[in-house]
């Protein structure tokens, strides 16, 4: 490959993120704050506090799992994450010296823009309810910073999956079976740069298969190991 010819790849940047002004152009966006309003402040403050007081790192999935049992619904849940994790990478991106003032700003810009999505029984508590967000969640900013460790790393696997089947060994003119082939196939798809899938299908020898087996009870014991010595030496465990 010439110079010229080389071609350069970014990966995805976690901070490209939706700016204030449009967030009420989305509808979803509106069904969240509408489920997000419903909520108590007094609830949604317990909430939030729990997570804030959290150690180590807090993957998605164990938020929405906290708030679906403190909301006692999913999608509440889902809405209130989506808030979490929307100001949070806000609050990464700002200085430190303007983040107060930055997240003030933009409550103030969205509760009044929402004035005519909400109803006014909603729309009383709303600046209330879009400040505790603004609370610092350090367990989720270390996962952030986990995740985007991670997304830098390689393409993210999807799913994989090996099956074995027989094929039919004919003769030349297809007249006369001339006996079956046991047949390895490996399928594995993955989320590629441009958010699209790639794909990959191949088939595998026995032998293969063995040294695939192989290898991954190796990449096992070499992680169960990385996590011992970790866990001896107090250092948190992200997960993604």
């Amino acid at each position: 490959m010439t110079e010229s010819s080389r071609v350069i790849y970014f990966r995805n940047d976690h901070d490209d993120i939706t700016p204030p002004e449009k967030l009420t152009d989305s509808e979803a966006f509106i069904r969240d704050m509408h489920a997000v309003a419903s909520v108590q402040t007094e609830s949604l403050e317990s909430a939030i506090s729990q997570l804030a007081s959290t150690k180590g790192f807090l993957p998605r999935r164990a938020v929405l799992e906290r708030f679906t049992r403190h909301f006692n619904s999913e999608e509440i849940a889902r809405s209130a994450l989506r808030f979490v994790f929307y100001f949070s990478r806000l609050r990464t991106r700002a200085n430190s010296n303007t983040e107060k003032q930055e997240g003030q700003l933009i409550i103030n810009k969205l509760a009044l823009s929402l004035r005519d999505h909400l109803p006014e029984s909603e729309h009383a508590t709303l600046e209330d309810k879009l400040r505790l967000f603004l609370i610092e969640q350090p367990a989720i900013e270390r996962q952030q910073l986990a995740d985007k460790v991670f997304d830098s790393s390689g393409q993210p696997l999807e799913d994989v999956s090996i099956t074995c089947d027989i094929r039919p060994v004919f003769n030349q003119d297809k007249s006369t079976l001339e006996g079956m082939l046991p047949l390895i196939t490996m399928k594995a798809s993955a989320i590629g740069i441009n958010g699209l899938p790639i794909a990959l299908e191949a088939v595998l020898t026995e032998e293969q298969l063995a040294d695939l087996a192989g290898s991954a009870a190796d990449a096992k014991l070499q992680l169960e190991s990385i996590k011992k010595l970790l866990e001896s030496k107090g250092i948190e465990l992200a997960q993604v």
